[in-house]
């Protein structure tokens, strides 16, 4: 029996192609940016692991930029028995029309949806896609590998597969409750031999930087947050074993040469003590592997920052969002201003680049509230900032709320990019004004971010040569440029 995994075609035109990772982003074909499928990973080793006399296959048409037509024609070419397809909102209607496609061409091919779209709107894939044979809602390696065993065994009871959700023989609509969240440290390492690890850019300081977790799940709830709300339906926060964390760090630096390591978790940070005790036995262990992680800063303090530094921590992202007391209230975004000045000076000290992320058009969000978070960005003092703009998933209580306000103005979810359209208006602050601001926020920063990353050459020389081998003189060449002209 062949399985294929595999994620949407992302093509949205001959210049553009989509990444969805947390969110989705409309980059163009230069960009070398791309989240690590996890799942997809994960799923692939654990079907290996547990079902013998199986071939498995991973496409992801991202790397290699197929368009849908290319798609389909590698789908073929491999005709799959099941395929297992990762799906977002934003392609949703040309993913339709690939499935009839397929499902049409390669016989008694059984098509299984998941992703954030699927999990959130699982019923309305079914009925506006009659191809489905099977959605797996939320975290789905486990129910990935029991919906393939009952495939196998030619098993028509699919009752004991959680969060699947299907069709049964007269046409209605099964739902299964989600099953209980796996223990993290039953799975195998994600498989990386099928799915090619140095082909995902994250972070890079060090060439070539592996994607890792240290962490499942987020313990906060704030209102936008797909992960959370939608993939795993509750704020459950797992940490890995630091033996198993490291065991990986040492096998990615001893089998495929890993220079760095990038934690891309939701947040890396929320169990302190679990995390002090990783870097304590890193430092004993002796790897000599440096990283980056997804972190916050909600729940740190010093200790934490400085036994993070000790232990080869060279870079740091964290949310931010925005700097107005009442929209954080709004979105249930749990941080303290003051504390996030706090924080950045203290991964100044420990020499740690720091990365601050924002987002603009929540609820609650005016003219001003725009103006004195990038404010804010400005004077904070990280090495670098990210803005964005609010998008309202579907699934998640912004989305559920906005719908219930009226304030989505936009309803063709092929929209709905974080870094390129607003698809709510509210009454103070129209979506038009959202997406100009954003941009003039992006082109301003664009040079201030040229200077800061001068700077930051200046601080950490060793690192700014590694960045320039990766990089390249040109590229190097022309931040200087954007540095210099304003």
């Amino acid at each position: 029996m062949k399985i294929l995994l595999t994620i949407e075609p992302g093509d949205i035109s001959e210049d553009k192609y989509l990444t969805f990772g947390r969110w989705a982003i409309c980059n163009d074909n230069s960009t070398d940016y791309g989240p690590f499928p996890f799942r997809m990973a994960y799923t692939s080793a654990l079907l290996e692991r547990e079902i013998k006399d199986i071939q498995i296959f991973f496409l992801d048409p991202f790397l290699d930029r197929l368009n849908r037509e290319q798609f389909i024609n590698s789908v073929e070419a491999i005709a799959p028995d099941i395929i297992i397809m990762q799906v977002s909102p934003i392609l949703w209607q040309r993913d339709k029309i690939i499935l009839h496609h397929l499902k049409k061409n390669i016989k008694n091919i059984r098509i299984i949806l998941c992703g954030n779209y699927p999990s959130a709107e699982p019923e309305l894939c079914l009925n506006e896609c009659p191809e489905i044979d099977m959605i797996l809602t939320g975290e789905y390696m486990q129910s990935a590998l029991d919906t393939v065993r009952n495939y196998i065994t030619r098993s028509t009871d699919f009752s004991h597969i959680g969060g699947a959700v299907y069709k049964n023989s007269s046409g209605i609509i099964i739902r299964n409750t989600r099953a209980p969240l796996m223990p993290v440290d039953s799975l195998p390492l994600p498989d990386r031999i099928r799915i090619n690890p140095s082909r995902y850019r994250n972070f890079t300081i060090h060439h070539p930087t592996y994607q890792m977790l240290m962490s499942f799940g987020c313990p906060y709830n704030c209102i936008y947050c797909v992960e959370r709300h939608v993939m795993y339906g509750n704020n459950q926060y797992r940490f890995r074993n630091p033996v198993n964390i490291l065991d990986e760090m040492v096998y990615l630096q001893e089998h495929f040469g890993a220079r760095q390591i990038w934690f891309d978790d939701d947040t890396a940070t929320a169990d302190k003590h679990a995390l002090l005790e990783f870097c304590s036995l890193k430092i004993k262990r002796k790897v000599m592997l440096p990283f980056g992680i997804m972190g916050d800063l909600i729940s740190f303090d010093e200790e934490m920052i400085r036994d993070l530094s000790h232990a080869g921590c060279i870079c740091y992202a964290f949310g931010v969002e925005s700097a107005d007391a009442a929209v954080l209230k709004s979105i249930a975004k749990p941080i303290d201003i003051n504390k996030i000045r706090y924080g950045v000076k203290l991964l100044k000290k420990y020499r740690i680049i720091s990365h601050a992320t924002f987002s603009f058009g929540h609820p609650g969000e005016t003219p001003e509230s725009m103006q004195r978070t990038f404010q804010f960005a400005r004077n904070l003092g990280s090495d670098n900032a990210q803005f964005s703009i609010a998008t309202p998933y579907p699934g998640t209580p912004f989305f559920k709320l906005a719908q219930k306000k009226g304030w989505i103005v936009e309803q063709d979810l092929s929209k709905y990019f974080g870094n390129l359209n607003a698809v709510v208006s509210y009454p103070q602050l129209k979506k038009e004004q959202i997406e100009k601001t954003v941009l003039s926020f992006n082109e301003r920063w664009s040079h201030i971010a040229a200077r800061k990353r001068i700077l930051v050459a200046f601080r950490y020389p060793l690192r700014a040569l590694a960045k320039i081998r990766h990089e390249g003189i040109f590229q190097t060449l022309q931040l200087i440029r954007k540095a210099i002209v304003p």
